[in-house]
């Protein structure tokens, strides 16, 4: 009786594995692939209040920027005019994951609490972005932009920045 009872248990046991592994060829027939959960970088665009000054945002940047677990960042200073009175100052940051992401979201959020309501995504926007979301962002943040139209911003972000002493972007070493 014993005997009957283990090749039972043996045959339940091979049953399943094999089950798995059809289910699993069947989900990721579907998927294409197995699931890409690598997502090292985020993209960071935050809108501070029009109070807000410049250099004040800026420093805070830095600072924000500066925590043990960032190892590379790459950040711009833009602004929304098409004239010279220079509104709508915000920044778009791209920076390495490093930590868990509840942690990220909790970091960067206490260091723009002062400066925007980082409850709503048009002031604070973070999102977990792969590698070759990364470089589409980088190129979107450094070079020029489609949209002809968006063009006389970006003369205008050129004025802005001699304005205020800023640079073209600023990277980590």
């Amino acid at each position: 009786m014993e005997y009957v009872f283990s090749d039972y248990f043996k045959f339940c046991e091979e049953f399943n594995e094999i089950q798995d592994t059809k289910l699993y060829e069947k989900l990721k027939g579907k998927m294409g692939n197995s699931p890409v959960t690598d997502k090292d970088y985020y993209f960071l665009t935050i809108n501070p209040r029009p109070d807000i000054d410049v250099q004040l945002f800026l420093k805070t940047i830095l600072k924000a920027l500066s925590k043990r677990w960032i190892t590379y960042y790459e950040f711009v200073l833009e602004q929304r005019s098409d004239t010279e009175d220079f509104h709508g100052v915000h920044t778009h940051i791209i920076f390495n994951k490093g930590i868990k992401h509840c942690k990220v979201v909790l970091e960067m959020k206490n260091s723009f609490k002062h400066m925007c309501d980082c409850s709503d995504f048009h002031y604070f926007n973070l999102k977990n972005i792969d590698n070759d979301e990364m470089i589409r962002k980088t190129s979107y943040i450094l070079d020029r932009k489609a949209d002809p139209e968006k063009w006389p911003k970006q003369d205008m972000d050129i004025l802005f920045r001699a304005k205020h002493n800023l640079q073209k972007s600023y990277k980590s070493t």
